[in-house]
C-alpha cells in the first residue's frame, strides 16, 4: 500500500467544529460538536502600514502591523439539528424550551368552527406563543394533525390557529401531543471558538467567533442552503484538538430538498396559490465589527450591529395579486417550511415584509414570465409578533 503520495493535505480529511463561549475568546470546558459544511473560508488578514518617513536613502520604511481582522464564512446545506445552535448566534437568540404537551384523559380537542383547539385542563397551553407554529399528533383525522399556526390565544385553555382543523375530535386518554420550539430574533449574544482540524496534529483556532450575517435560500435545482458569516477574535495555530474529549458527531439527517422539503409559502395570511422558483432571506447586523486598541494587534472585543433583514421572492406571474401588494406596500406576513424526508424540520417566517420593486420581464422568446420581488422585512408591530423581526420553528418528525 502506497503511503505519502499526497503533495498535502486533502480538503476531505479536514473537519470544522466548535464550542460555544460562557467568556468571550476563551475556549469552553465542553465537548466540541462538529459541522457540515460545503465550503469555508476562515481566514487572517493583515494590515500593515508604512511611516512616509522624509528618507535622503530613496526606500520607503519598513512596514508595520496596525490590525489583525480573522473572518470568514461557512457554507452549509440545511439539515435538521445541525446548525440550531449557530442559528442563535444568527439570530442573536436563543430557543425556548421545547413544547411537551400531552393528553391526559382527553383533555385536547380540534373544533373546526372555531379554528382551535381547545384543553379542558387548566393553563394546558400557558407555555403556547402567539405566533408559534406548533405540530399536532394522534388525532384520527388526518387534517387535524400538522402544522397550525398560532393566531390568538384567549386564555391558557385555547389556542387558535390557522389553518382550521379539519374536523371537532377529543383522541382518547393520552394520544393528541403538540410540539414546537420557537427561535426569535433578540438581544442575547452567542459567541463560538471555531477550530479547523487540517491534519491529526495541525489546527486553526478562531476564538471569539461572532456571527455577522448569514443567509438561508431555496432555489430551483437546488437544496435548502446557506451561509454564515464569522468575525473573530485571531486565528491561532495549535498542535492539538481544542475540545474537551472527542468531537461529538454532527446530526446524520438528510439535507432539506427543495423538491418536496420547501413548501407551503404563506403571504399575507393565506398560501400562495401559485409556483415558485426561489426564496432568499439575508441577515445583515449593520455595523457589526471588531474592535481594536492599543497594546495588540488582534481584537480586543465586538460591536454587536443593528439585526437587519432583506431577501428576494421569484415566482411564476399569473395575476397581479403580488404585485399589487408591491405597489401598495403592504405589510405581509411571509413564511414557509422546510422539512426533511423524516418529516423534521423548520417553519422560516417574517412576520412583517413589504414586497418592494417588482420585476415583470420577458427575457426573450420561449421563456416563462417570472415576477421577481425584493424583501424589506421590518420589526413587527402587532400583538402576536411585537418586536419580531425573523422567527424560525423548529419541529419534530415524531412526538
Amino acid at each position: 500500500m502506497s503511503t505519502n503520495f499526497n503533495a498535502g493535505i486533502d480538503t476531505s480529511d479536514t473537519s470544522v467544529s466548535y464550542g460555544e463561549e460562557p467568556t468571550w475568546g476563551e475556549a469552553p470546558n465542553v465537548a466540541f460538536k462538529a459541522l457540515r459544511i460545503l465550503s469555508e473560508s476562515l481566514s487572517e488578514t493583515r494590515s500593515r502600514t508604512r511611516p512616509a518617513e522624509i528618507r535622503s536613502t530613496g526606500d520607503a520604511a519598513h512596514g508595520l502591523t496596525t490590525e489583525v481582522a480573522s473572518a470568514g464564512d461557512l457554507s452549509v446545506a440545511f439539515s435538521y439539528g445541525t446548525f440550531d445552535d449557530l442559528m442563535e448566534g444568527l439570530l442573536n437568540g436563543t430557543w425556548e424550551t421545547p413544547l411537551a404537551i400531552d393528553s391526559a384523559a382527553g383533555d385536547i380537542s380540534s373544533d373546526n368552527a372555531g379554528s382551535q383547539f381547545t384543553s379542558t385542563a387548566t393553563d394546558k397551553f400557558v407555555d403556547v406563543a402567539v405566533g408559534q407554529w406548533i405540530k399536532v399528533f394522534g388525532f384520527s383525522d388526518a387534517g387535524n394533525n400538522g402544522y397550525f399556526r398560532v393566531t390568538a390565544k384567549p386564555d391558557g385553555e385555547t389556542l387558535e390557529v390557522s389553518p382550521a382543523p379539519a374536523s371537532a375530535e377529543t383522541p382518547a386518554g393520552a394520544d393528541a401531543a403538540i410540539r414546537g420550539t420557537i427561535l426569535r430574533n433578540g438581544v442575547d449574544i452567542h459567541t463560538y471558538f471555531l477550530q479547523k482540524q487540517l491534519a491529526t496534529a495541525l489546527f486553526l483556532a478562531y476564538p471569539g467567533t461572532y456571527l455577522s450575517g448569514g443567509q438561508l435560500s431555496a432555489e430551483l435545482g437546488g437544496f435548502f442552503e446557506g451561509s454564515f458569516s464569522t468575525l473573530a477574535k485571531k486565528e491561532a495555530k495549535a498542535t492539538s484538538n481544542s475540545s474537551t474529549g472527542a468531537v461529538t458527531v454532527a446530526p446524520t439527517g438528510q439535507v432539506i430538498s427543495t423538491v418536496e422539503g420547501i413548501s407551503n409559502l404563506v403571504i399575507n395570511g393565506a398560501v400562495f396559490p401559485g409556483v415558485v422558483q426561489s426564496v432568499s432571506v439575508d441577515v445583515t447586523k449593520e455595523g457589526a465589527r471588531q474592535q481594536f486598541g492599543l497594546g495588540s494587534a488582534e481584537a480586543r472585543g465586538m460591536g454587536r450591529g443593528t439585526f437587519t433583514v432583506s431577501g428576494g421572492l421569484s415566482v411564476y406571474f399569473k395575476d397581479f395579486t403580488e404585485y399589487d401588494l408591491a405597489k401598495d406596500e403592504t405589510d405581509v406576513l411571509v413564511s414557509f417550511r422546510a422539512i426533511d424526508a423524516d418529516g423534521a424540520g423548520y417553519v422560516l417566517t417574517l412576520p412583517s415584509c413589504v414586497l418592494l420593486n417588482p420585476q415583470v420581464t420577458s427575457g426573450g422568446p420561449d421563456s416563462d414570465l417570472m415576477a421577481e420581488f425584493e424583501l424589506e422585512v421590518n420589526p413587527a408591530t402587532d400583538e402576536a409578533y411585537s418586536g419580531v423581526t425573523m422567527q424560525i420553528d423548529k419541529l419534530p418528525a415524531a412526538a
